[in-house]
């Protein structure tokens, strides 16, 4: 009796009419016909589960499980076409299916959730070396290659937004802004336009004061003086900034609330929310780091470090493989595990048993049966040699 291979129930959440639907709108497969993007994005998704370090290991991998391709619905690959369609298909394709994935996860997440508190930050992509001078252009003091935005579901961890731009790029401003929800970022990300945003979507945020910031103070809130040093309400003095860049939260007040950190200065948060206590928006920070440990996760589990081509168009194309490699391990373990299972553990269980064809609940009854038939027939002829 036939059952699905891990790989193939991987890949249930990515059925191939979307991707070909998908692809169809785009025009993706134009230039590499005998090679769809569907093989594509079953080629790479293939590299990442499977933790291959170079296009060889890829293609020798791959083509040794010919037996399963027909299942899979794809075929047998080669390396340079694998390196051409790297080089050649428009990652926008990638980007549109991840979209599609994180709107599914999210709408699930959203059923379940009453309380929605989003994690906003981004990860440098270090490229150096032979064949990545194209990013030498857009390098900063910190990073050569690309940087990669991110924004999660803080209790769930289901991935929101995703957005890969050049390094020297922070802006965040294509974000659908959800009303009753809570943002939590860096000072990295300060904009104080896109804070009155946020405050008329109807939803709150927490992230910290620059140190220049040119506030005052408007009214003090009793605080313990122990944890938090204090809590008050303060607004910007200034319509506009030295380069005449109009403040859009000028005239709104804001609370600032500042954490005592041992050994550390002390942390200066900015919030425009001014209901819930002082403490637990600064627990809603500290919660922040949980994305940090997101951004190690994925550089960690998949291959987010070493790439299969040297082109900007190659290193997105893995890039986004990635994250949707990470959606679908997401969205396997929520239908067929328990909620609590490692997503790590069950990454290495998958690597191990990919292509292990697993036995479907009749098969099981089958087995059982023949176990005791056979169990029965022993017993039998031990009483009749007697």
């Amino acid at each position: 009796m036939y059952s699905n291979t891990r790989f193939h129930q991987l890949l249930e959440a990515l059925p191939r009419n979307l991707i070909d639907r998908i692809s169809s709108s785009l025009q993706a497969g134009r230039y590499d016909k005998s090679f769809k993007p569907y093989d594509h994005l079953l080629a790479l998704l293939y590299g990442q589960i499977s933790g291959v370090r170079s296009l060889r290991e890829l293609e020798t991998g791959f083509n040794a499980q010919a037996a399963h391709h027909y299942h899979l619905g794809t075929g047998p690959i080669r390396r340079s076409t694998l390196s051409d369609a790297n080089q050649r298909r428009n990652p926008v394709l990638f980007k549109t299916v991840t979209e599609q994935l994180m709107a599914f996860m999210h709408g699930k997440q959203r059923r379940e959730l009453t309380e929605l508190t989003y994690l906003l930050d981004s990860t440098p992509i270090q490229l150096k070396g032979h064949g990545f001078d194209w990013a030498e252009a857009s390098a900063t003091s910190r990073n050569q290659g690309l940087k990669v935005h991110l924004m999660i579901e803080q209790r769930g961890h289901t991935l929101v937004y995703l957005n890969i731009t050049s390094p020297t790029v922070n802006d965040v401003r294509d974000l659908r802004l959800e009303a009753d929800a809570t943002y939590v970022f860096d000072k990295g990300y300060c904009d104080y336009g896109w804070w009155q945003q946020i405050d008329e979507a109807g939803a709150t945020f927490v992230t910290r004061f620059k140190r220049n910031a040119a506030i005052q103070v408007v009214a003090q809130n009793p605080c313990d003086g122990k944890v938090i040093l204090s809590d008050e309400w303060v607004e910007f003095r200034h319509r506009s900034n030295r380069a005449g860049h109009k403040n859009g939260y000028h005239g709104l007040r804001l609370r600032r609330i500042s954490v005592y950190r041992e050994g550390k200065s002390p942390l200066i948060l900015a919030t425009n929310d001014m209901d819930s206590s002082a403490k637990d928006i600064a627990e809603l920070y500290r919660k922040r780091w949980q994305i940090e440990l997101f951004f190690k996760w994925l550089k960690q589990n998949l291959k987010l470090k070493r790439f299969l081509g040297k082109s900007q168009n190659a290193v997105s194309l893995q890039i986004y493989a990635a994250i949707i490699s990470y959606l679908l391990l997401w969205l396997y373990r929520s239908r067929r595990c328990a909620p609590n299972t490692s997503l790590h553990l069950l990454l290495v269980e998958i690597r191990e048993t990919l292509f292990t064809r697993l036995p479907t609940g009749v098969q099981q009854m089958y087995r059982r049966r023949r176990r005791e038939r056979a169990e029965l027939i022993e017993k039998t002829q031990y009483v009749l040699s007697y």
